[in-house]
């Protein structure tokens, strides 16, 4: 028989003001409560005891951490000299309160509660003196001297006051201990999950779900319950909404929230999981709970190991068919059709109730209600809602609407610096701004967009492609005043061309103006995925990893996708193109769905190039052959691709060959680029290339075959190989002057040497072989 124990507990007061006090058990000064009682603190502090230690049967510890004490309350004084710097602070007196009690062993033992210290000595006369010691070193650990408000708060209180509670509590005999344990064995649920509580209302809007799902709880027939809808629009808002309200109808049922992972990671001992989870079906059979995982598809995913295909979903299979146990669970449309297809017939075993998006007029209201409940003396401004709302649904549209919107506002509601302001419409675009890389000048309508400098970005990144630039710049200003179809990528693009030309270097710019990086351009080269089997690597496999193409959307939505060389893909990476370019969404092998809605997509080929190639530079120069190039273009991606496929297209954007004229600014920028390599930045040499070389080099790379590609295989063979040859005749430390110019055989370089007094030592000529 359990034997009742009274044990007294010390309760420290620092009262502040009237209305704010905290109070501190005396020996865990770490635990601390805001304007509690003493008598709460200590039932609370007990029934953690109770927990940790009593059902443990550690009862020396227990009366430990409660022993029977006599206190004293005293005063002492520390003195500090004034600082260096005087105007710190001048010579201060700070005065303490401390208690103090005598121990068994006659020692005393002193608390200081506001600073959450103690000390030990054998006499109160040396206790002070520790408690001095002790404080100084507590300054000096905290730098409370080098700041002049750390010492002042060791000041601020009205008063501190040491109140005893008696709380009485069960000591359990050896017998009961066993007894105990034993049922803890058999009780998983508190293992791995946990309880929900009738907390307030966070469910709003949902009157006929609600409803909906009180009559399936409380029906007649004992079914588990799906709910099936896009991650975001409520549905574990509707679980704990109607846990909340069923009260009366459910009586003493609970319900207990868990995942997948965490059954597997608790109920997984030495011989698996498999007889764990018979107890705990045993157990929810027994007590008549409910349990709530939060995805059902994860539940496919965990528990199937080599020798066992059978994972956690198909082994509560029987239970939930008899209906000896009631689960509630959650998953969108696409994992409802890849569980029906991997498991027949298994959502049959629930009552699917089906939770759609609530109406755009009344999402606003809803995330009001919402953040007013979870922060409510913050204010929050309608513009600030309904921006949101509108980025949202033009960038993220298959997100679950208003979980999105609720979570990103909140995200700004709990930053430190937004505590005391109002949220309103400069925050909401300023950090989707920042979450999305995305320049303000395009998100926000009232900040223009200056199009002279946007032509300005991309022509000193591009060269001779002005028709190019002019679309997409086009194409941004549609962006810009929301002209853009929404639903759908930002813009699909297919830019034509032959190699070289500035394809892929355009992407890069776009993903560098849109997004604020050109590493946020993600690039696919579609003659790695020319089988089909390939091809299904971008989706991923039920038994596989990742879908390469899924993935990479989902960590990154704002980005830039490049699909390189698209007509040396296989057949059918054309059936996935047409969903994302048409829906904005792709589904991979799991179900999960990669939202397109925040990305543009550009694929690029060689269709047409050819023929392009045979005509003179010269063609390009006038309006009617660009024209007839064009049409040759559109005429050649025509033939080739799919109506359904060419029709998704916002654009088809051809590519010119390059002349010299077009030529010579590539070369002069990618030799300032070679300048820039830390083979030259990083050693003392002085680099002067003449004019000449790069009118050499762009004659030499004047080849429409191969356009810029040509000229980089130039520079490599003409000028950094030689400069590297040069480069390693000396030490790292020598001072050295390079002068490129052009000769009779090609490129000479002009090698002058000083020495460290700064003067000629030796000049060398070396003449391209």
């Amino acid at each position: 028989m359990a034997n009742l124990f009274s044990l007294p507990i010390w309760t420290t007061h620092l009262r502040f003001s009237q209305e704010i006090s905290l109070v501190s058990p005396l020996l865990i000064p770490e635990t601390l409560s805001v304007n509690t009682s003493a008598a709460n603190l200590a039932k609370a502090l007990i029934q953690g005891l109770e927990k940790s230690k009593i059902e443990q049967g550690e009862y020396l510890e227990m009366l430990l951490q409660a022993p029977a004490l006599s206190l004293e309350k005293a005063q002492l004084i520390l003195s500090l000299k004034a600082s260096r710097k005087h105007f710190l602070y001048p010579d201060l007196t700070l005065t303490f309160d401390y208690s103090y009690t005598q121990l068994p062993n006659q020692e005393y033992l002193g608390f200081i509660p506001i600073l959450g210290i103690e000390g030990y000595a054998k006499t109160p006369e040396e206790l002070i003196t520790v408690l001095q010691r002790n404080i100084e070193l507590e300054f000096s650990r905290k730098k409370r001297l080098s700041d002049v408000r750390r010492l002042i708060a060791t000041q601020w209180y009205e008063n501190i006051d040491a109140q005893k509670q008696v709380i009485e509590t069960h000591f359990h005999s050896l017998s009961e201990l066993d007894n105990l344990d034993k049922r803890k064995d058999q009780q998983w649920l508190p293992k791995i999950a946990q309880a929900l509580t009738r907390k307030q209302q966070h469910c709003f809007g949902r009157k006929t779900e609600l409803e909906q799902l009180q009559r399936a709880l409380t029906g007649k027939y004992n079914r588990s319950l799906l709910l099936v809808g896009r991650a975001g629009v409520g549905k574990s808002a509707l679980v704990e909404e109607v846990y909340r309200m069923s009260a009366k109808q459910i009586g003493s049922i609970k319900f207990w929230e868990t995942t997948a992972a965490r059954l597997l990671q608790k109920l997984t001992v030495e011989t698996g999981w498999e007889e764990s989870f018979g107890q705990l079906l045993e157990e929810l059979s027994q007590r008549g709970d409910i349990l709530y995982v939060r995805n059902l598809a994860q539940l496919f995913e965990v528990g199937a190991y080599v020798g066992n295909p059978i994972s956690m979903a198909e082994f509560m299979r029987e239970s939930l068919a008899l209906g000896s146990v009631r689960l509630i669970t959650e998953c969108t449309d696409e994992e409802l059709a890849t569980i029906e297809a991997r498991a027949p017939g298994y959502t049959s075993l629930f009552q699917i109730l089906r939770v759609e998006s609530p109406a755009l007029t009344q999402q606003s209201d809803i995330v009001s209600r919402r953040l007013r409940v979870s922060h409510p003396k913050q204010k929050l401004s309608i513009d600030a809602i309904e921006e949101t709302l509108r980025l949202q649904h033009r960038y993220a549209l298959y997100s679950g609407f208003p979980g999105k919107t609720v979570h990103f506002l909140e995200s700004i509601l709990n930053q430190e610096d937004k505590q005391e302001s109002a949220l309103d419409r400069d925050a909401v675009v300023l950090l989707f701004c920042e979450e999305s890389g995305m320049p303000r000048f395009l998100v926000d309508s009232r900040t223009p967009l200056k199009l002279d400098e946007t032509r300005q970005f991309f022509q000193s990144r591009l060269f001779g492609q002005n028709t190019a630039i002019d679309i997409i710049i086009n194409l941004l200003a549609s962006v810009k005043t929301r002209l853009t179809r929404p639903g759908k990528p930002i813009a699909s693009l297919l830019f034509v061309g032959p190699t070289g030309v500035g394809k892929t270097e355009l992407a890069k710019a776009l993903a560098e103006f849109m997004f604020g990086d050109s590493d946020r351009l993600i690039r696919f080269d579609m003659s790695e995925f020319s089988d089909e089997i390939a091809v299904l690597r971008l989706t991923g496999d039920v038994s596989g990893g990742q879908g390469l193409l899924t993935s990479k959307v989902r960590q990154q939505p704002f980005s830039v996708i490049l699909f390189d060389e698209l007509e040396k893909a296989h057949f059918s990476f054309y059936d996935l193109l047409l969903q994302v370019m048409g829906e904005g969404r792709l589904t991979d092998a799991k179900g999960q769905v990669a939202d397109f809605c925040s990305s543009v997509i550009i694929m690029t080929s060689n269709l047409g190039a050819g023929v392009s190639r045979q005509r003179s530079p010269g063609f390009y120069e006038t309006d009617s052959s660009t024209q007839a190039l064009n049409k040759h273009y559109l005429h050649a991606v025509q033939q080739f691709f799919r109506p359904e496929l060419f029709n998704r297209l916002d654009q088809v954007i051809p590519f010119n060959a390059l002349d010299l004229s077009v030529l010579r600014p590539i070369v002069r920028r990618e030799i300032e680029k070679i300048i820039a390599r830390d083979g030259l930045r990083t050693r003392n040499v002085t680099l002067k290339i003449e004019d000449t070389v790069y009118d050499y080099i762009a004659e030499l790379s004047g080849d429409s075959h191969y356009g810029a590609r040509q000229l980089q295989r130039s520079l490599q063979q003409q000028l950094v190989i030689q400069l590297a040859t040069i480069l390693n005749r000396y030490s790292f430390s020598t001072s050295i002057k390079l002068t490129v110019s052009t000769g009779k055989n090609g490129l000479e370089f002009k090698t002058t040497i000083y020495t460290q007094k700064d003067r000629k030592d030796q000049t060398i000529i070396d003449s391209k072989w």
